[in-house]
This record gives structure tokens, sequence and C-alpha cells, in this order.
């Protein structure tokens, strides 16, 4: 008589745990063919996100932006570009898909974000021998795309921030069209073959730690405890995905 309990309870979990199974599963499957239709891949969050962010860039007055000051030595040469502007830089949109990794209890995110194609001008200056001999003039370019490649991660310790991993800062070609060059000489034809090089250099010098101190500093913000007992009450009530806010 003693047994008769445990027997039975062995005879039936089988039984009981593939009906639980099956049932659990179709419930879920059941509630993940709705996600679709309450948040479409077409307007994901991430690109509400940037469009946002779109629009913060034109309203604090980022584009055109104005690119820092570069000089440079090449030999006997001191080369100066000055009053640099690129426009287009607020055309940024989402390159690639988000690719979401899970190890040693971290969280990995890696982030594509890439620019149309954008124009810019400068004042460029060139002095031979501290200046005895000197040409000047102005340049219009064209920066065929603007890459930004991010991975941050997150810890499964939510008491911890997201943190910026990683970014790396890609520049598509760079063609340059000088304006009112005059007399064709040597030192001409030293600023047609280095300056696109060193319009290359000064971008990425001016692009690159803006963007990841920027990164990083909305990433201290987020406050993750929050996010998750904020969003968990609205699914608990019903709202489904349209209702979470992450920021």
């Amino acid at each position: 008589m003693n047994s008769v309990g445990t027997f039975v309870f062995d005879s039936i979990k089988p039984f009981v745990l593939k009906e639980a199974n099956t049932n659990i599963r179709n419930d879920v499957n059941k509630e993940v063919k709705k996600l679709p239709q309450r948040f479409p891949n077409s307007i994901s969050p991430f690109d509400q996100l940037i469009a946002e962010l779109r629009r913060k860039v034109r309203d604090k007055g980022f584009d055109p932006y104005k690119v820092q000051d570069y000089n440079s030595s090449a030999g006997v040469f001191d080369i100066y570009l000055t009053h640099t502007w690129l426009y287009g830089v607020a055309s940024f949109h989402r390159t690639k898909d988000i690719k979401f990794e899970l190890r040693n209890k971290t969280a990995h995110m890696l982030v594509e974000v890439g620019t149309q194609r954008l124009m810019g001008t400068t004042n460029w200056d060139i002095s031979f021998v501290a200046g005895m001999l000197s040409r000047a003039g102005t340049a219009s370019f064209t920066v065929e795309y603007i890459r930004v490649q991010a991975n941050a991660s997150q810890s499964l310790d939510t008491s911890q921030h997201p943190n910026l991993d990683d970014i790396q800062v890609e520049l598509g070609n760079i063609q340059v069209r000088f304006d009112g060059l005059g007399t064709v000489d040597y030192v001409i034809e030293l600023a047609v073959n280095v300056i696109p090089n060193l319009l290359r250099y000064q971008i990425m010098d001016a692009l690159e730690k803006p963007i990841r101190l920027k990164i990083q500093e909305a990433l201290d913000q987020v406050n993750v405890e929050r996010i998750i007992k904020e969003n968990a009450k609205k699914l608990d009530s019903g709202k489904g995905l349209e209702g979470l806010e992450f920021l």
C-alpha cells in the first residue's frame, strides 16, 4: 500500500509532462504569431530610435558638421585644412540586421549604422620651407559613406549598465574637386595627391572619439532594472509590445 502512490505517480508522469509540454508550446506559439502584427519588422524599435536621433542631430545644429582644423607636415611642406564642413551627417540609418549573442552570462549586441553620400567643403593652404613659397585655395569633396559599427554588451547582472566594447568607423571613397587652382605647378600637384588622404584623417579624428563618448554616455543613462520592472508590469497588464518603453 505504501508503494502505490509512487507507482501511480511514475506511471502517469510521462503522460502529464507530454501534455503540459504540448499545451505550453501551443500557447507560446499562438502569442509569438501575434508579435509581427503588433510590431512590424519594417518599423523596429531600433529604427524608431534611429529616426529620433536623426531629428535630434538636426535640432542641435550638427548637420552641417564643422570639422576641427587639421595640419600635417610632408617633408619640407606644411599643409593646413581649415573651415571644413560636412553636409548630410543626419542621413544615417541601420545598414545591417542587429545581432545578439549570449556568452559567459553577458548579452552582446552588434549594430551597424551608415550614412548616405556626404558633401563637404574645406580651405587648404600649403607652405614650403617655412612660408617662403605657399599656395592656398578652396576645395569641395564627397564622401561615399560613413559607417559606424558598435559592439555593446549587457551583463545578466541587471544592476550594471550596458557597456560599449568596441566601435569601428569606416569612410568610403573621397573625391575632391579643387576650385581656382590657377597655374598648375608641383605645389598644386602635391595638394591634389595629398589632400584627399588628409581629409580622411581629419574626418576620422573628428568623428570617432565624439561618437564613442556619445554612445557610452547614452548607455550610462540606461537603467536596466527599471526598464525590466516597468515593462514587466505592462506585459502583465496585457498591453503587449507596443506599450514597452526602452529609454
